[in-house]
């Protein structure tokens, strides 16, 4: 079923109130989670919102990447390789995961670089996005990933 990226919403001002305030509520709890471990880099509304196909009730998904703390990366320890809250729908990837996962064409990692709703970046994670849909680098010059049709330089 092919969605109507004209009704998709462009930033996270132009969500809902409620919705973006459940969104950083969401990232504030995996803020809180990663506190421990590492800090969050980027996390943006993924799901039905970014689609604009929500409809009245659907709860607000997010989704990113945090950054290890180095004394964990350096430690006997691996970083969880992700983090989540319960009671909400969201989750981060460690960056080494996520890059991983990105590499492979996993669609739930690249909705995440391809979705202009971010909610909060570090300066690590501001220059992630791309800013643009999926749709625009379908199909490029060069080489396709065989799994999502993503263009590959």
């Amino acid at each position: 079923m092919a969605t109507d990226t004209a009704a998709a919403p462009r930033s996270l001002a132009s969500l809902p109130a409620a919705v973006a305030r459940e969104a950083k509520t969401a990232v504030r709890h995996l803020g809180y989670a990663a506190t421990n471990v590492g800090s969050l880099a980027l996390v943006t509304v993924v799901g039905s919102h970014a689609h604009g196909t929500a409809h009245e009730g659907p709860d607000v998904d997010v989704r990113g990447c945090y950054v290890a703390d180095d004394e964990l990366l350096r430690g006997w320890f691996d970083p969880p390789d992700q983090l989540a809250v319960p009671g909400y729908d969201g989750k981060v990837y460690e960056l080494h995961k996520f890059v991983k996962m990105a590499v492979a064409c996993q669609s739930e990692v690249l909705e995440v670089l391809f979705c202009p709703l971010v909610v909060t970046a570090s300066p690590v994670g501001d220059g992630a996005t791309f800013g643009t849909s999926p749709a625009a680098v379908r199909a490029g010059p060069g080489p396709v990933c065989g799994v999502c049709d993503v263009a590959v330089a």
